[in-house]
C-alpha cells in the first residue's frame, strides 16, 4: 500500500468514527466508506471530510493578498472581540473573506 494520504470532500455529513457518508437522495450510491476506498485505491490514509470542512482548511492557508473584503461593519457589542485568522491580528470590524476554493 502506498505511503500517501487522501482527504476527499463530500457534500454530506461525514461520520468521523466510521469514516463514512450516506447519500439518501441517491440510494444507488449507498454509503461511502473511506477505509474501503483507501484499500481500493491503495491509499494508506483515506479520510472523508465534509465539503464545508474542506473550505475551512483551505481558508487557513490563504495569504492576505488572496482575499478581499465584501463588507465592513462596526461591531455589535464593545465587549465582543474578534480575531482575524488571515492576518493573525485583533480587528475592530466584521469582515467576510472570499476565496476561490472548491472540492
Amino acid at each position: 500500500m502506498a505511503e500517501s494520504n487522501a482527504f476527499p470532500c463530500v457534500h454530506r455529513p461525514v461520520n468521523r468514527y466510521l469514516n463514512s457518508a450516506s447519500f439518501p437522495n441517491k440510494k444507488s450510491w449507498g454509503t461511502l466508506n473511506g477505509g474501503e476506498l483507501g484499500k481500493k485505491f491503495g491509499v494508506r490514509k483515506f479520510q472523508l471530510i465534509n465539503d464545508f470542512e474542506a473550505q475551512g482548511y483551505g481558508v487557513l492557508t490563504l495569504d492576505s493578498n488572496e482575499t478581499f473584503t465584501l463588507q465592513v461593519r462596526p461591531l455589535l457589542s464593545p465587549y465582543f472581540s474578534q480575531w482575524n485568522l488571515v492576518t493573525n491580528q485583533h480587528c475592530c470590524t466584521t469582515q467576510l473573506y472570499v476565496a476561490g476554493l472548491g472540492c
